[in-house]
């Protein structure tokens, strides 16, 4: 009995493992700087924008129960925007910030008149969209999910937003980037200002 019992523990390591081996996440990773001509593969290989690096991801198979990931290195990445549909298959999709240093990723929308991040997806099925550990500021708009309001049954779900940090989303981000703007503008016009000569 106590052999059979051992062999049965046995086998479910074995089938655990193998489950686990398949549930490989697929990821590309992202980074200020990046280039968006490279694979996404590695760190040293990142992509520059969030939209090329999802357009990579959604783009690679997934073998078993696995993600696809955008890993998102620190750092700030400006006036970003993205629209993520046409998803290929039921697998989750995970946008998740690595935090080096204790430092999430922050996005700073400069007043951008867009949502930082738009779901479109109508079709009824579960989209499983995940965004995790980012830092979101400075958007008119944070984060949109689209289904379709003329048909209930053309919806998505099963979407998760958690950890992350939203700061000044709204019309104060329009505020916030002309004042900016306008500092500029002052300030270049002071410093190219020619001095008066005396007559």
């Amino acid at each position: 009995m106590n052999h059979t019992i051992a062999r049965l523990l046995g086998a479910a390591a074995l089938l655990l493992a193998l489950a686990t081996a398949h549930a490989a996440d697929t990821t590309v990773y992202m980074k200020p700087g990046g280039n968006d001509q490279a694979s996404g593969k590695s760190e040293a290989e990142a992509v520059g924008t969030l939209q090329m690096a999802v357009k990579r991801v959604l783009a690679l198979p997934v073998d078993g129960g696995g993600s696809r990931k955008v890993m998102i290195l620190p750092g700030t990445y400006l006036a970003q925007t993205v629209v993520v549909a046409d998803l290929p298959d039921d697998k989750p999709l995970i946008l998740t910030g690595s935090t080096g240093a204790g430092q999430r990723p922050v996005f700073d929308g400069n007043g951008k008149g867009r949502a930082w991040l738009q779901l479109d997806s109508a079709t009824g099925k579960t989209t499983r969209l995940t965004i995790e550990g980012i830092e979101v500021a400075n958007y008119v708009t944070a984060i949109s999910l689209n289904g379709n309001r003329q048909a209930q049954g053309n919806f998505n779900a099963e979407n998760v937003i958690h950890k992350n940090l939203f700061r000044d989303i709204g019309q104060i981000a329009f505020l916030r980037a002309s004042r900016r703007r306008q500092r500029c503008a002052w300030s270049t016009r002071a410093t190219t200002a020619s001095p008066r000569t005396a007559s």
